[in-house]
């Protein structure tokens, strides 16, 4: 797909795909679906993709989108005016993690929604979070990483050097996180006594995404 921003695999196999022309589909034998929407797509670049039980949530270059499907149908549900939508992460029940351009952290439920106020420096501008197994936030910031706790409380904080510190990706592997500084790959472990770094790559192109299969690549 060109542009390719985000993949998204629901629970019977469909590949939902998020592009700089919108949203995309394909079967789980990699057919595309020939989507139908009952509304205008005029939210330019689907960036991140949801799926939780029947509803398909897309955040945007403007905001944040529902949506459901009948067959190949796709009718708009709901919108919200957040700005670009980064990310998207589900929470529990009907409560999602919305990474948003224009407020920040905002936990979303339906049409009720709040920002979550973060101990971070305002300078330090969102560009990750991923939740770990342990119910911890790490966000990446421009700043570094800030593991946060269930409570949205500032737990640590972790960069490389003062040159090297705007966080682009980053991804959890069993008790390992893998951080993205731009062009370094770097894996490290939490401990009682701080980030332990096991390994640094240098990568001949920015990272601005990072995804594990089930074998561990």
């Amino acid at each position: 797909c060109l542009g390719l921003r985000t993949i998204c695999i629901a629970s019977n196999g469909t590949v939902w795909i998020g592009t700089d022309r919108g949203l995309e589909a394909m079967d789980i034998h990699g057919n595309k679906v020939h989507l139908k929407f009952d509304f205008d797509w005029k939210y330019g670049i689907a960036e991140s993709i949801l799926i939780v039980e029947s509803s398909i949530w897309v955040g945007t270059s403007v905001g944040l989108l529902k949506l459901s499907r009948i067959n190949d149908k796709l009718k708009l549900e709901l919108e919200e005016d957040f700005g670009l939508v980064k990310q998207l992460i589900h929470l529990e029940g009907s409560h999602i993690l919305v990474v948003s351009g224009k407020h920040g952290l905002i936990n979303y439920s339906e049409s009720n929604w709040r920002v979550i106020h973060l101990p971070l420096p305002t300078a330090d501008l969102i560009t990750c979070v991923k939740k770990t197994l342990d119910n911890h936030y790490l966000v990446g910031t421009l700043g570094g990483l800030y593991v946060l706790n269930n409570h949205f409380e500032k737990v640590d904080h972790f960069y490389l050097n003062d040159d090297t510190k705007k966080i682009t990706a980053i991804t959890v592997v069993g008790d390992e996180w893998w951080l993205a500084f731009g062009h370094k790959l770097v894996v490290v472990s939490p401990g009682n006594t701080g980030i332990k770094i096991l390994e640094i790559t240098n990568i001949r192109s920015i990272i601005n995404k990072l995804f594990i299969d089930q074998t561990g690549n």
